[in-house]
């Protein structure tokens, strides 16, 4: 990782919802409700950090949607840092806390064994300077209270498809150096998921686009599965 402090910013449509949040009195997860599917499946909070990104990125790692965990995570690293201090220095701290929170090396290894890392050039996916770090649904997604992982209904439910897509378009459109994106996911419904944000049109034509196993510790077996026979770009590699 770089020693410098790497430039950090955040999306646009994204910039008041801190401040909206806490002007509110507004200090948990539970509380930071920002609406719901048409359906009532699908519940969609606010937890700080998520919204950054870096412009200079040339990659953009991309996962399912923030869980409990990280989201809680970062809630408690906002009550750690004063109000009075500058907005985007709190909501680096959060993101650093709770983005992909104990999945780096995990995330090189799977990264590694395919010749993913070599061929960006990069000694690890945290190298912040060129690495921007998001997720298809930006913010918590919650069903039944649980956290959300893609399945097969992600790509028939317009409300999750288009949150995500819009996002993406948002995204991709102020990195002008983003030349990767590297989707998380597990089995075929990730990469249906994947694959129905560049048939339309949610990533711009000239990045090349992979796929790697979930490192989550509940996708235990794929990881293993994956580590153990032998892998190449072209594997993780998708195309339309």
């Amino acid at each position: 990782m770089a020693d410098h402090q790497p430039l950090h910013a955040v999306l646009p449509s994204c910039r008041e919802l801190l401040n909206r949040f806490e002007q509110q009195g507004i200090k948990t997860l539970e509380d930071a409700l920002m609406g719901s599917s048409p359906c009532g499946r699908f519940r969609e909070h606010y937890a700080p950090g998520f919204e950054l990104f870096h412009p200079q990125a040339s990659v953009l790692l991309i996962g399912y949607t923030p869980g409990r965990s990280q989201a809680d995570t970062a809630w408690r690293e906002l009550t750690r840092t004063s109000e009075s201090g500058p907005s985007l220095q709190r909501l680096i701290r959060c993101q650093k806390q709770a983005a992909f929170s104990g999945l780096w090396e995990r995330l090189d290894a799977l990264a590694s064994h395919c010749g993913l890392l070599s061929h960006l050039a990069l000694n690890s996916l945290s190298d912040s300077d060129a690495v921007s770090l998001t997720s298809r649904l930006l913010f918590p997604i919650f069903r039944a209270g649980k956290n959300y992982r893609i399945g097969n209904e992600y790509v028939k439910t317009p409300w999750l498809l288009e949150r995500a897509g819009h996002h993406l378009r948002e995204l991709t459109a102020l990195t002008p150096m983003l030349r990767v994106a590297l989707f998380l996911g597990d089995g075929q419904a990730a990469l249906a998921s994947a694959r129905a944000h560049l048939e339309r049109g949610d990533l711009p034509r000239h990045i090349d686009v992979y796929v790697l196993p979930h490192p989550s510790g509940a996708n235990n077996g794929r990881i293993s599965h994956f580590l153990k026979v032998s892998r190449s770009l072209a594997d993780v590699r998708l195309r339309l």
